[in-house]
């Protein structure tokens, strides 16, 4: 489609006033239908000025002119309606459906919150003396099993859903009960897997070992 150069003011709500509401030219339009088309428009005022604007249009390619019967008629170029067309509204895009890896994320963020509710009203959450390691170390297989039986999670069983479990128990730390948990592991006392995808939502809940990665999953037994 050619490139148009569209007037400003009168002349082009003239223009605007030969389309119809979908933006396609109107049949060719008498000086008098033009008029009233654009009622109100200083150029419907007189019709000599009228047709003086008309005709320029035509010379400038932006109007096409026809005989009807006795009188002159006029109809807008393939060009200008489409250069006059309203822009379609942008697209929207579908939001990304949401995944089982995303729900999952979502359950255990909403269950640690829940859990912090819950110890803030717990009667004894603030007077549990601090936990040793021995303590620690025996509540942690208890823990993977009790959080792998709530959470049907068939065996890998989320660190943080432990962690929440042990801490609630014992009154540790979260770093007592990570440094308890890998201390197990060395021991072959519990396994220990990494995330498939360290860059999820809830990471900062896992563990960072250097050189190995987001520990994130303890397997039940």
């Amino acid at each position: 489609m050619e490139q148009v150069t569209l007037p400003e003011g009168d002349e082009r709500r003239l223009l605007e006033a030969l389309l119809t509401a979908k933006s396609t030219p109107r049949k060719t339009v008498t000086v008098a239908a033009a008029a009233k088309l654009i009622s109100g428009s200083i150029l419907s005022q007189n019709a000599s000025d009228l047709e003086a604007a008309l005709v320029r249009l035509v010379g400038r390619g932006l109007l096409e002119s026809h005989a009807k019967g006795k009188q002159r008629a006029y109809q807008v170029t393939a060009a200008v309606a489409s250069a006059l067309k309203p822009p379609a509204p942008p697209r929207r895009e579908r939001p990304r459906a949401a995944t089982l890896e995303d729900l999952q994320a979502l359950e255990v963020r909403l269950n640690q919150r829940l859990d912090q509710i819950a110890q803030l009203f717990a009667p004894h959450a603030q007077s549990k003396p601090g936990a040793n390691g021995k303590q620690i170390e025996a509540a942690i297989p208890a823990a993977i099993r009790q959080a792998d039986q709530q959470g049907r999670h068939g065996g890998l069983v989320p660190i943080p859903e432990v962690r929440q479990l042990v801490l609630q128990q014992t009154g540790a730390t979260r770093a007592q009960f990570d440094e308890a948990l890998l201390a197990m592991e060395r021991d072959f006392r519990v396994d220990l897997k990494i995330a498939d995808d360290p860059r999820r939502a809830d990471a900062p809940e896992g563990i960072q070992v250097p050189g190995r990665g987001l520990v994130y999953y303890a397997l039940g037994k």
